[in-house]
């Protein structure tokens, strides 16, 4: 999906500064309402963006991943050491 980051730029950039003429995200509130189709593929374009399962970016994030258990399994097994410190940190 190549043409995600376009499409949102295009949806930021080009539909809602066009409209409302400012970058302040609290005049944004309700536009769900006003633009309900807009609202729909904003947030399927983000989510697509964020690597969900079915879209290439999942795919191209998987890869990275298995490229890089290959070849230095030491960092990553310090960096899943490291994220679960973390998680306990912010959990409890």
């Amino acid at each position: 999906m190549l043409f995600v980051s376009p499409a949102l730029f295009i949806l930021v950039g080009g539909v809602l500064y066009d409209r409302y003429h400012s970058r302040i995200i609290l005049i944004y509130i309700g536009i769900t309402s006003y633009m309900p189709m807009f609202s729909i593929f904003f947030f399927i374009f983000t989510i697509c963006k964020a690597a969900v399962p079915l879209s290439a970016n999942l795919i191209g994030e998987f890869l990275c991943l298995t490229g890089i258990f290959q070849k230095a399994l030491l960092y990553v097994l310090l960096l899943l050491l490291v994220l679960c410190f973390q998680l306990l940190i912010v959990l409890f």
